[in-house]
C-alpha cells in the first residue's frame, strides 16, 4: 500500500454529491490536513517556470492547422460528408465533442437512427479562413428546403480563433437541432445534453510515473451567459477542463476523469465532488472557488492546474463512490484532455480561451515552487 492510500485511507472523507452521509474521522486532524493540502493546491495563477527537460505535451496549441474528424474517420455519414475545419492536408490535432442522439424520432415524425447534423465536421460554413483568422459557424437548418429563408438564420455555434493559441466557442442550445435532456446521466445517454467541448486525444499515452508534475495553463474568460427560455426550470450551464486517465493496473474498467469546475450558473456545483459519468466511470471535480471568488462575466483570470495533485485528490475521495482503481498517481496514464461547455435548457454563451499548454516536468526538474 502506498504512502498515499495508508493516508487517505485513514482519513475523514466528505460527504459524496448525490447521497451518504459523512464518516466520522479515523485519524487526528494532522492527517486531514496533510492529505487535503499535499494534494489541493492548484493555483490561479501560474508559477515561475523552469523548462529544464520540460516537454509540452498537447500539439498544434496555437490552433493553427484548424479541427480533425477524430473517432468518426470512416462513419457513413450520408448525405452529409464529414471533413476536418479547414478541409487541407494539414495535420489536425484538436476535435469537438458535441454529444450523441441515437434512435428517437423528429418533429416531422421521421425516426433518426443517428443524429450527424448537430456535428460540426458535418454542418458548418467557413466565414474566414486565413493565416491570422479561422472562423466557421453552424446553423440549424433541420428539415429546411434549400430556398426556405429561414435557412442560415438560427445560429447554434461558431468557433474563431486567430491561429496564434486564442479561442473563442459561441453556443446558442435553443437553437440546437436535438435539445430534450432534462437532467444529466444515463437516462439520456443516447440523447445527450447540450455539449461543445474542445478535445485533444494525446498521440501517445502520457504515463504519470515518467513526470514529477505536469501543469496546464490557460487563460478563461466567460465573454457571455444569457438565459433565452424558461423552458427547464433545472437549467444551468457549465464551463469545466476534464483530463481523462487510464489505470495502467486494472483491468477494465479502469477510467478516471479529473476536472475543473471554472464557471457555472449554479451555484450548488462550486464545490468538490466525485461521482460517476454516465459510462459508470469515475469522475472527479474540483472549483475554482477552492483558490478565490467564482468568475464573473467578462472577467479574465490565468488558471493553472497541476494534474498530479489534482489526481491525489480524487484518491482522497475514492472509497465514497467505492472506486476499484489504483491509489497511486503513477499507475495512470493521462489520454485526452477537454474544455468547454456543457448544461441543460436554453442558453446563449460563449468563452475564450488563450494560451493552453500542457507542460510536463520530467523527474528530477519542475516548476520553482
Amino acid at each position: 500500500m502506498s504512502s498515499v492510500e495508508k493516508q487517505c485511507s485513514l482519513t475523514a472523507q466528505p460527504q459524496a454529491e448525490g447521497g451518504g452521509g459523512r464518516q466520522k474521522s479515523k485519524s487526528l486532524s494532522v492527517l486531514l490536513i496533510s492529505c487535503l493540502l499535499g494534494a489541493a493546491s492548484l493555483s490561479l495563477a501560474a508559477p515561475e517556470q523552469d523548462d529544464r527537460r520540460s516537454r509540452q505535451l498537447l500539439r498544434d496549441t496555437d490552433f493553427a492547422n484548424g479541427f480533425g474528424i477524430g473517432g468518426f474517420a470512416g462513419v457513413d455519414m450520408r448525405p452529409l460528408r464529414p471533413s476536418p475545419i479547414p478541409d487541407d492536408d494539414k495535420p489536425k490535432y484538436w476535435t469537438f465533442g458535441e454529444g450523441a442522439h441515437r434512435n428517437f424520432t423528429d418533429e416531422a415524425g421521421h425516426h433518426v437512427k443517428t443524429l450527424y447534423e448537430h456535428l460540426l465536421i458535418a454542418n458548418r460554413v467557413i466565414d474566414v479562413n486565413r493565416s491570422d483568422c479561422l472562423t466557421f459557424s453552424q446553423y440549424n437548418n433541420y428539415g429546411l428546403s434549400a430556398d426556405d429563408p429561414a435557412r442560415n438564420t438560427r445560429l447554434v455555434k461558431r468557433v474563431q480563433t486567430d491561429r496564434k493559441g486564442d479561442i473563442r466557442l459561441y453556443y446558442n442550445t435553443k437553437n440546437e437541432i436535438r435539445n430534450v435532456a432534462t437532467a444529466y446521466g444515463a437516462k439520456f445517454l443516447n440523447d445527450l445534453w447540450p455539449h461543445l467541448i474542445l478535445w485533444q486525444h494525446l498521440e501517445e499515452p502520457v504515463k504519470m510515473a515518467a513526470y514529477r508534475r505536469i501543469d496546464c495553463d490557460f487563460t478563461v474568460t466567460v465573454l457571455k451567459q444569457s438565459v433565452l427560455s424558461d423552458w427547464l426550470p433545472s437549467r444551468e450551464m457549465n464551463v469545466k477542463i476534464n483530463f481523462w486517465l487510464v489505470d495502467e493496473r486494472r483491468p477494465k474498467p479502469r477510467s478516471l476523469w479529473v476536472g475543473l469546475m471554472l464557471h457555472s450558473t449554479n451555484p450548488r456545483l462550486y464545490r468538490e465532488h466525485i461521482g460517476r459519468e454516465q459510462h459508470g466511470d469515475v469522475t472527479y471535480r474540483d472549483t475554482i472557488t477552492r483558490y478565490g471568488p467564482p468568475l464573473t462575466i467578462g472577467e479574465s483570470r490565468k488558471v493553472s492546474v497541476e494534474l498530479r495533485k489534482l489526481i491525489l485528490q480524487a484518491i482522497c475521495r475514492f472509497d465514497d463512490v467505492k472506486a476499484n482503481l489504483s491509489r497511486d498517481p503513477d499507475a495512470y496514464s493521462l489520454r485526452d484532455i477537454n474544455c468547454g461547455f456543457e448544461g441543460l435548457g436554453h442558453w446563449e454563451t460563449e468563452i475564450r480561451l488563450a494560451g493552453l499548454s500542457l507542460r510536463g516536468y520530467r523527474l528530477g526538474t519542475g516548476r520553482a515552487k
